[in-house]
C-alpha cells in the first residue's frame, strides 16, 4: 500500500458498507481507484490491481478505441448496483486534438472484471 499522494481522495460507501470505492486524484486532470472489501472477520481487504487498471486492460482491447494520446484519464463513480452484483463507473480520457473517450462500465463484484453494463 505505501502510495502517498498530494491530493484528497474521495471515498464511495456500498449501500451494504461492504465495499469502498476510493477514487484518488494522480495528476492534473487524472486519477485512479482503489476497491476495497470488509470481509466478515472485519478485516480490510484491497484489492491488488487498481480498478483503474482493470477497465483500461478491458477497453485497450476495443481495436482503435485508446492510444497514447489519451491524456486526462480517469474514474467517475455512478452507483452501487447490489443487486446486480456491480460497481457502475464511466472511465474518461481526453485525446490531443479535441474528443476523447467516456464509456460506462461495470464492475463484477462477484467476479472482479470489468464488463460493459
Amino acid at each position: 500500500m505505501g502510495e502517498s499522494y498530494m491530493w484528497p481522495a474521495l471515498f464511495y460507501i456500498s449501500p451494504n458498507e461492504e465495499w469502498i470505492l476510493q477514487i484518488q486524484k494522480t495528476g492534473s486532470g487524472d486519477n485512479t481507484a482503489f476497491l476495497y472489501r470488509l470481509e466478515s472477520n472485519h478485516r480490510l481487504w484491497r484489492m491488488e490491481e487498481t480498478l483503474y487498471d482493470l477497465a483500461f486492460a478491458f477497453l485497450n482491447r476495443v481495436p482503435g478505441l485508446l492510444d497514447a494520446s489519451l491524456y486526462h484519464t480517469g474514474l467517475e463513480f455512478d452507483s452501487w448496483d447490489l443487486k446486480a452484483g456491480l460497481l457502475r463507473f464511466t472511465f474518461h480520457g481526453s485525446k490531443d486534438g479535441g474528443g476523447g473517450i467516456e464509456r460506462k462500465l461495470a464492475y463484477k463484484l462477484k467476479d472482479h472484471t470489468v464488463a460493459e453494463p
